[in-house]
């Protein structure tokens, strides 16, 4: 020990036992003078807690911070996160960690409310009373302890032993789930691996009331709408991702031991009552899980890799930065996946079998079955009964007939008396953590007939048709913010080529039994180099969409055909009266050559018969070359109207 680390550490010992004399003489007097707990008494214990709470600096120690969610603000201090009132009880707590500190401290020592609906705030604010307790070191003797029973009552209702943290695939069909979502699942220390359906998950989610996709934008890009901490069964969740959207459900074990869980749960009952303003792009669903996981572990340090934006995989990807923290993952297949795992196992004569029984399970129907083994009449059976549960879906007005047609399969492959036969496995597709970074930077250099340029392309999210499928959805595109700054040489010029704030394809191959539509999104701002402008002045805004249909084939390895019918609006001041509006078609193709090779072709032709009246058709090939899961490399030649280009892509993932 150094000098001055030996004067410090005497300074400390000196201190606490100074402390810790007062505290003794305060209880004696007490006790002497029959004031146990009496005003003045009272009065003397706070004020010797706040002073000691001053001396140690608590309101500056990290973990108060952690508690009351304090960030560091820009313009000097500190601001919660938390914006409900009612967390704070101090009038200036949002900003003043010191006022909610020793504020705190007082509403410890206040007698109990008169109205037992109201929470005394010991009962309010469990994890704020451990951590000053520990810190000061009061116990019985200087204050007079709550009856907690809501808060205990809770708590023995979770049982937490353990903490898994769960993530949700992508689903593009709702605006809130389009980068998947993350929560909790408490995991009951009675309950075994089979029964996890039964414990209890911690979300936080939006408290919307509407059902707008573009009002949910706005609002949830704005902070409008408040975000709010609820718990509700795993089996919800598993009915509501795994068999409802037809989402895998990623499951990743923490290594948090029983008083880190115990903080967790205790800092929860805090947040319960209270909102944070949700932010779609970082105040969200996954990042609130972060600082909850601070409290419960003060040793993490999640927050201070998080980015200005936050997406749910990232967030994972945090989690398993942080040596030792995941100690296990698990995947809990849609009925979707599990549905197509199934027929994959079957004949095509079989597979027609289990399509009539899951539809009409009569006598007649089911003597089909006579012809096969039982332990293939049981994996039909089996593949029947997901057939049906995917194609009737989960409602709680099902029909009679519904009702009737489920007791039918279900009695026929009991009375097989078989467990279901050893299938071959699964295979397991890439984890979504293994996938590409979200975050794309791009370096370009291309040509056209009319000069040479150069390009610089930042897209924070998420995924195109051209980068590495493994570990997304597969034939899907979902970009935000994706921009695109172009130098042309010629004319010494610098200007925006493209701004996409959104755009979204979702190809959804042709299935006899999973009918889904193709659909494509695109809001932002493009080029309209077809009506031969100086480029940086082709800018425009548009909106366009489509729904069509694709399907798959594996001729070489694999490939995807697309047809769309499009509308689309535009305005600018590049268009004849400021706007164009239209409609027209697109074409493509999807090609895997190899696990490093891939390409798309499209073709499409718009014709715009109000505002800026004209026939547009486009012409792109892409050539893509997956050298790692952080790097591509690309060519692109285009042809729109008489305008033709070729452009040379480096693409890195970060």
């Amino acid at each position: 020990m150094f000098p001055g680390q030996f004067r410090s550490h005497k300074r400390r010992v000196c201190l606490g036992l100074w402390q810790m004399f007062w505290m003794l003489l305060l209880s004696a007097c007490s006790v002497a003078f029959g004031q146990v707990p009496g005003t003045d008494s009272r009065t003397q214990v706070i004020d010797g807690l706040i002073a000691q709470a001053r001396e140690k600096n608590l309101a500056e120690e990290r973990y108060w911070h952690l508690l009351l969610h304090y960030r560091p603000r820009l313009i000097g201090g500190v601001k919660s996160e938390v914006d409900g009132e009612e967390f704070f009880l101090s009038a200036n707590g949002k900003t003043d960690p010191e006022a909610e500190l020793e504020a705190t401290i007082r509403s410890f020592f206040a007698p109990a409310p008169d109205d037992p609906e109201i929470q005394h705030p010991q009962c309010r604010f469990p994890a704020r009373l451990a951590w000053l307790r520990a810190q000061l070191g009061f116990g019985p003797g200087e204050l007079e302890v709550q009856p907690c029973e809501r808060f205990s009552t809770w708590r023995s209702k979770l049982n937490p032993g353990s903490v898994t943290v769960i993530f949700a695939d992508a689903y593009l069909d709702n605006p809130a789930s389009m980068y998947g979502h993350t929560f909790l699942r408490l995991n009951n220390r009675a309950h075994g691996p089979g029964e996890r359906l039964l414990d209890y998950t911690v979300n936080f989610l939006a408290d919307t009331d509407t059902k707008s996709g573009i009002t949910f934008a706005i609002l949830g890009l704005t902070g409008g709408y408040p975000g709010r901490f609820s718990a509700m069964p795993f089996y919800g969740k598993v009915q509501e991702y795994n068999n409802i959207e037809s989402r895998d459900l990623w499951e990743y074990r923490l290594s948090l031991d029983q008083e880190a869980v115990d903080r967790l749960v205790m800092h929860l009952w805090e947040l319960w009552d209270t909102h944070f303003d949700y932010y779609f792009l970082d105040e969200n669903c996954s990042y609130q899980l972060l600082p909850l996981l601070e409290v419960a572990d003060p040793s993490l340090h999640l927050t201070d890799s998080v980015r200005p934006w936050v997406i749910p995989i990232d967030t994972i990807r945090i989690l398993l930065s942080q040596k030792g923290l995941v100690v296990g993952i698990e995947r809990r297949p849609s009925l979707l996946h599990t549905m197509i795992h199934l027929r994959s196992s079957l004949s095509s004569d079989e597979v027609a079998v289990a399509a009539t029984v899951s539809k009409t399970p009569d006598d007649e129907t089911l003597r089909q079955l006579d012809r096969y083994p039982k332990d293939r009449q049981a994996v039909i059976l089996d593949t029947a009964y997901a057939y049906y549960r995917y194609r009737i879906g989960y409602s709680r007005d099902e029909s009679r007939e519904s009702k009737e047609l489920e007791r039918r399969l279900l009695l026929s492959r009991n009375q097989l008396g078989l467990q279901t036969p050893e299938l071959r496995v699964m295979e397991e597709p890439v984890p979504p953590h293994d996938a590409h970074k979200t975050g794309q930077i791009g370096f370009s250099t291309g040509a056209s007939r009319q000069s040479t340029f150069e390009e610089l392309s930042l897209r924070p999210a998420l995924h195109d048709l051209g980068a590495d499928q493994a570990g997304y959805i597969p034939h899907s595109e979902l970009e935000m913010f994706h921009l695109r700054v172009r130098y042309d040489n010629r004319y010494d010029k610098l200007f925006i080529e493209e701004m996409t704030l959104l755009k979204i394809i979702s190809l959804s191959p042709l299935d006899s039994w999973v009918r889904k539509f193709s659909w494509r999104f695109k809001l932002g701002a493009d080029s309209a180099k077809e009506l031969d402008c100086r480029f940086w002045r082709c800018l425009y805004y548009g909106l366009e969409g489509g729904r069509g249909l694709s399907a798959e084939t594996h001729l070489w390895r694999d490939e995807v055909f697309y047809l769309f019918a499009e509308i689309e609006l535009d305005a600018g001041g590049v268009f004849r009266h400021d706007y164009r509006l239209g409609a027209g078609g697109r074409a493509g193709l999807l090609l895997d050559m190899s696990p490093y090779w891939s390409a798309q072709f499209e073709g499409a032709v718009d014709r715009f018969p109000l505002g800026n009246i004209q026939t547009r058709w486009e012409a792109r090939m892409t050539q893509v070359i997956h050298v790692s899961r952080i790097l591509d490399f690309r060519l692109t030649l285009q042809a729109l109207s008489s305008y033709r280009e070729g452009l040379w892509t480096i693409n890195y993932y970060l």
